[in-house]
């Protein structure tokens, strides 16, 4: 149906297109998507809300980047590649980069550190935390401000 609103001029210039195409085989694109660079655009676009994901969430956005420019099996290298130099860690089904470990901890370290020198927010006023946090940043609020009794080592990061 579509073929059918091409004048007879554009029909013939297509088709000579077509067969330059198929002569000169695939095209190497400059911007071709490898295994690695989806992986890298996976964690950057992962790892800047959380801290910690799902390795099947990784895998996911890095083969939506990828889609069509590379194999799972190759991707599924590039991740177990990035394992073993310790760029990327792995504990049951949940990944994290060592920047992001990294960040936690720097952070839970500034947290802990200013821990007692001040007297509590709102003094002894109760504090009710917003319903529209995740459960790991309601857990932290409620740390920090000692609402909860428990310690801030048992937040996720501080174990890996």
């Amino acid at each position: 149906m579509q073929w059918a609103r091409f004048t007879p001029e554009e029909r013939t210039r297509l088709a000579e297109l077509h067969t330059q195409a198929l002569q000169r085989g695939p095209v190497q694109s400059l911007g071709q998507t490898t295994a690695a660079d989806s992986l890298l655009y996976a964690r950057e676009h992962l790892f800047e809300r959380v801290s910690v994901a799902h390795d099947y969430e990784l895998k996911t956005e890095a083969l939506r980047h990828g889609r069509g420019h590379m194999q799972l099996t190759d991707l599924k290298g590039e991740i177990m590649f990035e394992q073993h130099s310790g760029a990327l860690l792995k504990v049951g089904t949940e990944v994290a980069t060592r920047e992001s470990v990294n960040r936690e901890h720097a952070m839970l370290q500034i947290v802990q550190k200013g821990l007692g020198q001040y007297p509590r927010l709102g003094g002894a006023q109760e504090f009710v935390v917003s319903d529209r946090l995740r459960p790991e940043q309601k857990h932290a609020v409620q740390a920090i401000l000692a609402i909860n009794a428990q310690p801030l080592e048992k937040v996720k990061l501080a174990a890996v």
